[in-house]
C-alpha cells in the first residue's frame, strides 16, 4: 500500500520496478552495482530533506520544475506517434541543455543515448498521481491524458515564463523526429560538450569517433548520418555553449 512516505520517494525518484518491463530495465541498469555505503552513518532524514549532486544543491522545487517541464513536452505531444521513454527523455535532455535550464538530472551513459532511468519511474509515476498522464508500455499512443491534462500549466507559467517560447519552438522542432533520430542528436550534443569541456578541437571526424565510441548500439549509425545530424545542428543552432559547457 502506498503512503505518504512512499509519495516522497517517488517524488526524488527512488521508484521499484512496478512491472516486467520496468524490472528488465532496473536489471540492465544496475547489473555491475555493488553496494559500498557505511550503513551506521547513512542519515535518512538528512538524506530525504536535501540532496546535493555535482554540488548542487537539489530541493523539491527541483523536482516539480522537472516534472512540470516533462508534462509540458508529453501534453504538446500528444499526436506524436513516436513519444515515449526514450523521445520524452531525450526532448527533456535538449530542453535542459539548450536552454541551459538548472535542475537535476542523472543523464547515464547508456546504449540509447543519455538516459536518466530513474526519472523516467519518477515522472510516470507522478504524471499518474496528478492524474495528468498515464503511462502504458502496450498501448498507443504511450501516454494516455487522465481528467486532470493541462493542469501542469499554471505552474509550467510560473517556473518558465521567460523560456516559454524557446521551449515551444524546441518542442515542435523534435516532433517529427523517430526515436532513433533523436537518440543520434542527443548522443551527439553529449560528445559535442565532452569536446569543448576537453578543450579539443571540434571536427566531424572527432565526433563520429565519440558517437561510435559511446556504445557498439551506434553502429546502426552511418558516417553520412551523423554528419547529416551534426550539419543540422549547426544550422538549427542546437550545440553546445562553450561558455556554459
Amino acid at each position: 500500500m502506498e503512503n505518504d512516505q512512499d509519495d516522497l520517494l517517488g517524488s526524488l525518484g527512488f521508484i521499484f520496478p512496478q512491472n516486467s518491463y520496468q524490472l528488465q530495465n532496473f536489471k540492465v541498469t544496475y547489473a555491475n552495482y555493488q553496494h559500498k555505503a557505511n550503513e551506521a552513518a547513512v542519515n535518512p532524514d538528512r538524506i530525504l530533506s536535501k540532496i546535493a549532486f555535482d554540488n548542487i544543491e537539489v530541493t523539491g522545487v527541483d523536482f516539480h520544475k522537472r516534472l512540470v517541464l516533462a508534462a509540458e513536452i508529453v501534453y504538446q505531444s500528444q499526436e506524436d506517434p513516436h513519444m515515449g521513454h526514450l523521445k520524452l527523455e531525450k526532448v527533456l535532455y535538449l530542453c535542459l541543455n539548450v536552454n541551459h535550464i538548472s535542475f537535476y538530472a542523472n543523464f547515464l551513459k547508456q546504449a540509447m543515448g543519455p538516459y536518466d532511468p530513474t526519472m523516467i519511474r519518477s515522472l510516470d509515476k507522478q504524471f499518474e498521481k496528478n492524474r495528468w498522464f498515464k503511462y502504458s508500455y502496450d498501448s498507443f499512443p504511450k501516454y494516455t491524458p487522465l481528467e486532470n491534462v493541462g493542469q501542469h500549466k499554471l505552474w509550467f507559467n510560473r517556473y518558465f515564463a521567460n523560456q516559454a517560447g524557446d521551449l515551444d519552438t524546441l518542442i515542435n522542432t523534435f516532433k517529427i523526429f523517430t526515436g532513433n533520430q533523436i537518440e543520434l542528436v542527443a548522443t551527439i550534443f553529449e560528445c559535442w560538450k565532452e569536446i569543448l569541456e576537453d578543450k579539443k578541437q571540434f571536427g566531424i571526424d572527432l565526433i563520429t569517433e565519440k558517437v561510435y565510441a559511446w556504445s557498439e548500439a551506434k553502429a546502426k549509425f552511418s558516417t553520412n548520418q551523423i554528419a547529416n545530424a551534426v550539419s543540422w545542428m549547426e544550422d538549427k543552432g542546437l550545440y553546445p555553449n562553450p561558455s556554459f559547457s
